[in-house]
C-alpha cells in the first residue's frame, strides 16, 4: 500500500506546471503592444500619404506659341489651379524629346484637324491619366476631341511591380503624395530606387543622377554604420613606446 501510494505521488509531481512565470508574461505582452502600435502607426502614415492623391505643379508641354501655351495654362488653372504648369515648345520634336527625358508629363499638340495628347504611361498610372483627362477636358466642347498617343506603352511587368511596392508611392509617384511625403520620397532609398530604374528603363538615364546620388550616399551611410566601429586604430601608447625605444641624437 505504500509502495504503490508513493507511485502515484511521483506520477502526480511529474505533471507540468501550465502556468507562466509573470516576467515571461510582461515581455510577451510587451512585444504585442509594441507590434500593434507600429502596425497602426504604419497604417496611420500610409492612409495620411495616400488617401487623396492630387497633381502639384506638374509641368505639361505645350507646342505652339505663347498665347496658345497661356491659354492652355489659363483653362487648366480654371479647374484645379496649381495643378499643372505649362512649358511652351516651338515644335513637337523638341516637345516629345522633353517628354521622352522626363522633363514634362504630358504634351498637348493644338493643331488641325484635332488636337493630341502625347504621353508615357511608364511615367506611372496615376500621373498619365491626371494629365490626359486634364488635356482632354480642354477640347472637351469641340468637335474633335484630342487624340491620344503613347510613347511609352505601360509593359504588364511593371504593372505588377507597381502593385508590388505600392507602399513606397510606386502607383502614384511622388508629385502627386501630399507636401511632406512627396519632400521625402525622394530623399529615401525606396522612392529613389524606384525612379532610378524606371528612368533608366525606359528613357535612357533621363534625370537619373539625383536618385543615384541619394542611393550612393544611402549605401555609403549603411557600411560606415556597419563598418566604422570595427576599423582598427593604432594603441594608445604604441607612439610614446617607439619614441621612447628610438636613441637619442
Amino acid at each position: 500500500m505504500t509502495s504503490s501510494s508513493g507511485q502515484s505521488g511521483s506520477r502526480r509531481r511529474r505533471v507540468p506546471s501550465l502556468r507562466m512565470p509573470a516576467g515571461r508574461v510582461s515581455r510577451v505582452v510587451g512585444r504585442i503592444v509594441v507590434g500593434l502600435v507600429l502596425l497602426f502607426a504604419f497604417t496611420a502614415l500610409y492612409v495620411a500619404a495616400y488617401h487623396s492623391p492630387r497633381a502639384r505643379h506638374v509641368d505639361i508641354g505645350v507646342v505652339g506659341t505663347p498665347a496658345q501655351a497661356t491659354q492652355v495654362q489659363v483653362a487648366l488653372d480654371a479647374e484645379h489651379r496649381g495643378s499643372f504648369d505649362v512649358r511652351t515648345y516651338a515644335g513637337e520634336s523638341q516637345a516629345r524629346a522633353a517628354l521622352l527625358r522626363n522633363q514634362v508629363e504630358g504634351v498637348f499638340v493644338p493643331s488641325a484637324p484635332h488636337a493630341r495628347v502625347l504621353l508615357a504611361q511608364a511615367l506611372g498610372v496615376t500621373p498619365t491619366e491626371t494629365v490626359t483627362a486634364a488635356l482632354q477636358r480642354i477640347t472637351a466642347g469641340s468637335r474633335a476631341p484630342a487624340t491620344v498617343q503613347d510613347l511609352r506603352p505601360l509593359p504588364a511587368i511593371l504593372v505588377l511591380m507597381l502593385l508590388g511596392v505600392s507602399s513606397v508611392g510606386g502607383a502614384v509617384t511622388y508629385e502627386f503624395e501630399p507636401g511632406f511625403y512627396g519632400a521625402v520620397s525622394q530623399l529615401l532609398p525606396p522612392g529613389a530606387a524606384l525612379t532610378a530604374v524606371r528612368n533608366v528603363q525606359y528613357f535612357d538615364w533621363a534625370a537619373t543622377l539625383a536618385p543615384l546620388v541619394v542611393l550612393g550616399v544611402r549605401a555609403a551611410g549603411g557600411l560606415g554604420e556597419q563598418y566604422g566601429p570595427h576599423v582598427r586604430k593604432p594603441p594608445a601608447g604604441r607612439g610614446v613606446a617607439a619614441a621612447s625605444a628610438s636613441p637619442a641624437p
